[in-house]
Order: structure tokens, then C-alpha cells, then sequence
């Protein structure tokens, strides 16, 4: 793990690095599809620091999208679908991905967001 010397002084990761891979619902998607050894990026740039409104990275919605993406790899990392690993690609910019771990049959279920059923659906 790289940690910086000093946090004030971070620069901002190279232009043109630092984009939300994809959302929540696609990670999501992704990860419950993938087979074992799958690896997925879900964020290239400095994910700590992008994903806090004051750093100006990212506006409030790109903030609040990013911190959804990363707690949700955070979530699957705590029931053991998957493994987190940063690649660093440049000072203050690393790609985060996750790599699918093998499925057990025991596997704990993923608290997600599930809609509520239709009036209709519950009559049924």
C-alpha cells in the first residue's frame, strides 16, 4: 500500500484519468454474472480523495455516485464475493478493481436494493 508523505499536498491524478468507471448498478450486475477470477475496474483516479465534495474533483452527484460504487465493492469484499486491489498508474491515480472470488455454496447474500412490489404483484 503507497500512502502519501503529506495529504495536503496532493495533486490532482493526470488529466483526463479520473473518471467513475461504472455505477452501482452496473457493479452490481457485473459482479453477480462474473465467474471466478473475473477482474473489474470500478474507478480510475484517487477514490479517498475524489469522492469527497471539498476536493472538487467530482461535482455533488459524480460524489455521491462514486462513494455509492465504492461502498457497494466495499460490501462485497465484507461477505467474500470479491478481492479489492488497487493498481497504481501514476503519483495520486490508481485503478481500483475488484476480482471475483469463487462462488461457495454457503455464500452469504448482498443486502441490495430490491423494489417494492407493485399492488398488483402482491395480490398474485
Amino acid at each position: 500500500m503507497y500512502l502519501e508523505p503529506n495529504n495536503a499536498n496532493l495533486t490532482p491524478a493526470p488529466a483526463g484519468m479520473s473518471s467513475i468507471m461504472i455505477d452501482e448498478a452496473t457493479l452490481s450486475s457485473l459482479v453477480a454474472k462474473a465467474t471466478a477470477g473475473t477482474k473489474i475496474t470500478y474507478y480510475v483516479g484517487h477514490l479517498a480523495h475524489d469522492r469527497q465534495p471539498v476536493s472538487q474533483v467530482l461535482d455533488h452527484v459524480a460524489c455521491r455516485a462514486l462513494s455509492a460504487v465504492a461502498n457497494r465493492a466495499l460490501r462485497f469484499a465484507e461477505v467474500e464475493w470479491v478481492h479489492l486491489v488497487q493498481r497504481r498508474l501514476a503519483p495520486n491515480c490508481w485503478a481500483y478493481i475488484l476480482i471475483v472470488r469463487p462462488r461457495a455454496c454457503t455464500r452469504r447474500a448482498v443486502a441490495m436494493h430490491v423494489p417494492a412490489a407493485s399492488p398488483l404483484e402482491e395480490a398474485a
